[in-house]
């Protein structure tokens, strides 16, 4: 495997989403994170060994999408963690892989972080 495979799947991720949705960041992180829940959660179901936003890798695609997206943001890599953080805050403590999707309140705190 290549040493860059990972985040050339984060850059291809975030194109995907940027060609797929409105010029709405707001609709085109939706469908990033949504589609990073539907290629992730399929082989993660019941697994309690990390976050589910780890298994999303969702500071990377933040950070690549505030990039792609343009949004003024100082600090890709801050933007990132800070949509990282936003997704622990809102996780309850017994979340597990066999929900339905992303967690309630999840996409409203990655908009607040992003100030989008």
């Amino acid at each position: 495997m290549h040493p860059w495979a990972g985040e050339l799947g984060h850059v291809r991720a975030v194109r995907c989403a940027v060609e797929g949705a409105s010029a709405d960041p707001r609709a085109t992180l939706t469908l990033l994170f949504r589609t990073a829940w539907t290629d992730k959660a399929t082989g993660r179901r019941g697994w309690d060994d990390a976050g589910w936003w780890q298994y999303l890798e969702v500071e990377a695609l933040a950070a690549w999408a505030v990039v792609a997206l343009g949004l003024p943001v100082e600090d890709p890599a801050s933007a990132g963690a800070a949509v990282k953080e936003a997704a622990e805050a809102v996780s309850p403590s017994d979340w597990t892989w066999t929900g339905t999707g992303l967690p309630d309140g999840f996409l409203d705190a990655a908009f607040a972080a992003l100030d989008v």
